[in-house]
This record gives C-alpha cells, structure tokens and sequence, in this order.
C-alpha cells in the first residue's frame, strides 16, 4: 500500500470514532479525565469535584462539574462508600448528605426530608475542607449518599 492511501484510510477510521463516540450525559462520568487525579491544589472549575472511593485520590474515581441549587444522588458505587470529595478551588461549597435516619438502610436522598435528630449534613465542604482527601478521617467515607453545592464561603465546620 502507498504512504497517501495508509494516510487516507487512517484519516477515515478516525473520522468515523470521533463520530461515533458519544459523550457522557449523566451527572457522573463513568471515566476519571488523567489530570484531575492530582490532590495538587489547583483553580479548575466552579462546580468540578473529585469523588472517589479510596483516600487521596485513590481507587474509582469520578469527576465532574456540577450545578449549584442541585441536589445529586450518588450513583451506587460511591453511595456510603467515598473517601475524597475534593472540590476545586472557588468561593462555594457543598452540603453532602448522610444516612437518614442513621443506621438504617434507607438514604438521604435528593427531596428527602432530614429526621435524623443529629442532622443529616457534615456542614458545609468547600476546597479548603482539611479532610477533602479522607473522609474517613471523620468518619462520613460511609455515610455520604447525596450532595449540593452552593455559591458563596463555606459556613464553618464543627
């Protein structure tokens, strides 16, 4: 075969899975972006958050840019089961949402009404959060279901 019809058939093939990959419509990705798994503090983009299930960026993890005033579920493979929740830098912030009531099976969901008598949010999480890379450092790796990012600085935590 000559050079400019190996460049020509290659040129078409790329063409045709440029065209035919889709990209992801959910709110959570299902691939991790290569230069988001740095723990590294960084600008990147109002809304974009790490989530993963091991400590400092480790295991599955996700990112994402998501809304403000929007309440998200996590997707099974992180409900009850995050360790980093690393939003990037900005003036904002999230409440993620614990079990409700704690100890049982049933979550926090977006749209639920909070009966725990201990309340159902750590408070509110921004980049500057010390435990962003662990959450197990305060326990709440197995407790987080849901989330919602808000504008403004974060209230403090306890």
């Amino acid at each position: 075969m000559k050079l400019p019809t190996i460049i020509s058939t290659l040129s078409a093939l790329l063409t045709i899975s440029l065209i035919s990959w889709s990209t992801p419509t959910s709110a959570m990705p299902t691939h991790l972006h290569p230069d988001k798994t740095s723990n590294t503090p960084q600008t990147r983009t109002l809304g974009g958050i790490l989530i993963c299930n091991g400590p400092n960026a480790s295991q599955m993890c996700v990112y994402n840019v998501y809304a403000m005033e929007t309440c998200y579920n996590l997707p099974e493979q992180f409900f009850r089961n995050t360790n980093t929740f690393a939003l990037d830098e900005g003036e904002w912030y999230c409440y993620p949402y614990i079990l409700n009531p704690m100890g049982q099976l049933n979550s926090m969901t977006c749209g639920e009404i909070c009966t725990s008598p201990e309340g159902c949010t750590l408070g509110g999480v921004s980049s500057q959060y010390e435990h962003k890379f662990n959450l197990s450092a305060v326990r709440w790796n197995r407790y987080i279901s849901s989330f919602e990012c808000h504008l403004g600085v974060a209230p403090s935590l306890p």
